[in-house]
C-alpha cells in the first residue's frame, strides 16, 4: 500500500489523497499495536479507579468543570466519526472503487466500470472486507486514545481543581503535608500514565493526527467538486475530528503541565506565615512537575498553538500550490 502511494503509477493528487487516509490507518495501527501483549493500559485504568475509589472518595467533590463537558461531547462526537469512516469509505469506494490507498488502486487495470457481473461481486466483496476492516482497526486503535489519553487527562485536571480547593483551607503544617500527600498521588498516577502512552499514543497523537488534518481540508477544499456526495463526506469526518483533536485535546493536555506549576506555587504563597516555611520549600521544591509526554519532549503551552499553526500553513500551502497548477 505504501510503495504504491510511493512509487505507483498515480497522481499527485492520487497520492495525496491516498495519504490522508493511509494516515488514518498508520495512526490506529500504531496505537493498537501491543505484540508483547503489555498490559500497561488495564494497570493505568486500575491506577485511576483505585485513586479515585482510595483518595478521591475521601475529598469534597467540586463540580463538573466545562473541560469535563466538552470532552464528554468531544469523545462522544469522535465515536460517531469512528463507526461513521467505515460506512462513508464504503461508500467512497462505490464511487471511486480506484481510490487509493485501497487495494483494488495497486492493480493497473482497475477501471470504474465493471465489464461483467463477476467483476461487480468481486469489487463489492472488497468493499465490504475493506469496511469491516476499517471498522476493526479503527475502533481497536482509538480506544486507548479516546478512554485512556483524553479521559485521563481530563481526571488529572479535575484531581487538580480538588487539590486547589485543599490549597486555600491550608492553616498549619498538617494541612500543607495533606496537599504535599495529595500532589505526590497524583504525580505517581502521572508516572504510570506516561509509561503506557509515551511509547506509541501520544507521538502517534501528535504526529498521525495533524498529518490526517492537513491533507483532509486539502482534499475537502481543492477536491470537493472531483467527489460526489456522500462519498465526499469522509473528508470533513476526518478533518474535523482530526482538528478537534488538535485544538481541543492539546490544548487540555498542555493545561496539566500549567496546572502543576501553579499548584506548587499556590502551596508556596498559603504556606507563608503559616508553616515552617524552610521545610515547605524543601517539599515543594521536591515535587516535580507533571507532564504529557511524547519521548523526550513534552506537551507545554505553546504546543497547540504551534500545531494548528503548522496544520494551516501547510493545508494553504498545498491548495495555493494547486491553484497555481491549475493557472498555469
Amino acid at each position: 500500500m505504501l510503495a504504491n502511494l510511493c512509487v505507483g503509477p498515480l497522481t499527485m493528487t492520487g497520492r495525496l489523497q491516498g495519504f490522508g487516509l493511509l494516515m488514518v490507518y498508520m495512526a490506529a495501527f500504531l496505537m493498537q499495536w501491543n505484540y508483547s501483549l503489555d498490559i500497561g493500559s488495564m494497570q493505568v485504568i486500575h491506577s485511576f479507579l483505585d485513586f479515585e475509589e482510595k483518595v478521591m472518595s475521601k475529598l469534597p467533590q467540586v463540580p463538573i468543570s466545562m473541560a469535563t463537558k466538552v470532552m464528554k461531547v468531544f469523545v462522544l462526537t469522535v465515536e460517531v466519526g469512528v463507526v461513521a469512516y467505515p460506512i462513508l469509505q464504503f461508500f467512497l469506494l462505490r464511487l471511486l472503487p480506484c481510490m487509493p490507498p485501497y487495494i483494488l488502486s495497486m492493480f493497473p487495470g482497475c477501471v470504474k466500470c465493471d465489464p461483467t457481473l463477476l467483476h461487480r461481486v468481486v469489487k463489492l466483496c472488497l468493499h465490504i472486507f475493506e469496511a469491516w476492516m476499517s471498522l476493526n482497526t479503527i475502533i481497536s486503535g482509538t480506544t486507548w486514545m479516546f478512554y485512556v489519553l483524553f479521559v485521563g487527562i481530563v481526571c488529572i485536571l479535575d484531581y487538580f481543581r480538588v487539590l486547589e480547593s485543599k490549597i486555600s483551607e491550608i492553616e498549619n503544617d498538617s494541612n500543607k503535608d495533606d496537599c504535599i500527600h495529595l500532589y505526590r498521588c497524583i504525580q505517581i498516577l502521572e508516572k504510570s500514565f506516561n509509561a503506557f502512552l509515551m511509547p506509541r499514543i501520544v507521538p502517534a497523537t501528535m504526529f498521525c493526527v495533524p498529518a490526517i488534518e492537513i491533507l483532509a481540508f486539502y482534499v475537502c477544499i481543492s477536491f470537493h467538486a472531483d467527489i460526489s456526495m456522500p462519498a465526499f463526506l469522509i473528508f470533513p469526518v476526518m478533518a474535523v475530528c482530526a482538528g478537534m483533536n488538535n485544538i481541543l485535546v492539546i490544548t487540555l493536555a498542555s493545561r496539566v503541565n500549567v496546572a502543576s506549576q501553579k499548584m506548587k506555587i499556590a502551596v508556596q504563597k498559603r504556606t507563608v506565615g503559616r508553616c515552617r516555611r524552610a521545610l515547605a520549600k524543601r517539599q515543594i521544591r521536591a515535587c516535580n512537575v507533571l507532564k504529557i509526554k511524547f519521548g523526550s519532549n513534552f506537551i507545554d503551552e505553546g504546543t497547540p498553538l504551534v500545531m494548528q499553526n503548522f496544520c494551516i500553513n501547510q493545508t494553504m500551502s498545498l491548495a495555493l500550490v494547486k491553484r497555481r497548477k491549475v493557472i498555469s
